[in-house]
């Protein structure tokens, strides 16, 4: 993509490419954003539906910390998506649902 999106707009991508045929088990996925952008939203997949929250859960059994930047290349697929990489650092076991987030949110 051409222009900078902001975390809550690459969430919201994510959101719209939400494929419930890939991942329909209800879960909240939490993204901690760093740089110069910080921020807390999660993703809360419910009844076959994803939306979109600002804020932090007390509890998650997936969670993201990663750069803004970093996450916008992920997305826009400069840097290949491999949760081997280390390009985030992943807190919870939910690692069923994070081997398919390309499927998942069709990126």
């Amino acid at each position: 993509m051409s222009e900078p999106q902001t975390a809550r707009e690459l969430l919201e991508r994510m959101v719209k490419g939400y494929n419930p045929s890939a991942y329909s088990s209800d879960t909240e996925v939490m993204f901690q954003f760093t740089g110069a952008e910080k921020s807390t939203y999660y993703l809360k997949i419910e009844n076959g539906r994803c939306t979109l929250h600002q804020g932090e859960l007390s509890f998650c059994k997936l969670t993201l910390e990663v750069d803004t930047a970093t996450w916008r290349s992920i997305l826009d697929g400069e840097i290949p998506w491999n949760i081997m990489a280390r390009n985030f650092i992943i807190k919870g076991n939910n690692f069923a649902l994070l081997a398919k987030f390309p499927q998942v949110f069709g990126f």
